[in-house]
């Protein structure tokens, strides 16, 4: 069992590492993304580059059904969630946090995501 002390050791040493590395800072400035989730992203897909855009990672990850759309005709598929299910769990406990801070501090939340829930 980790104690307490070896436990704090762990994530100050991540927050330390999510500090360095230019990749985990500019993902930790997306709204609900902290070093926990930036480095844990950083590490699994790297650059990125493999993606076109965020709905393809989104894709890639689970989160959105798969695009089969041709000739104007929309048709999307089921949510796989065949991807990272770490990854995923961390960016919807994520996006969860700033759902709630728009119900108990509607004053600091973030107008889109205000307009969203409206």
């Amino acid at each position: 069992m980790f104690s307490h002390n070896r436990l704090g050791w762990y994530e100050t040493m991540l927050r330390i590492r999510a500090r360095v590395s230019r990749q985990a800072q500019l993902l930790q400035t997306i709204p609900g993304v902290g070093p926990v989730t930036a480095s844990a992203v950083a590490a699994t897909i790297g650059s990125g580059r493999q993606f076109r855009n965020g709905l393809e990672f989104a894709t890639w990850l689970g989160l959105t059904p798969r695009n089969h759309s041709s000739g104007g005709k929309e048709r999307l598929g089921k949510i796989s969630k065949m991807g990272d299910r770490y990854l995923r769990q961390l960016i919807v406990v994520g996006m969860t946090s700033r759902v709630r801070q728009v119900a108990d501090h509607p004053e600091r939340a973030d107008p889109w995501l205000t307009k969203l829930l409206q």
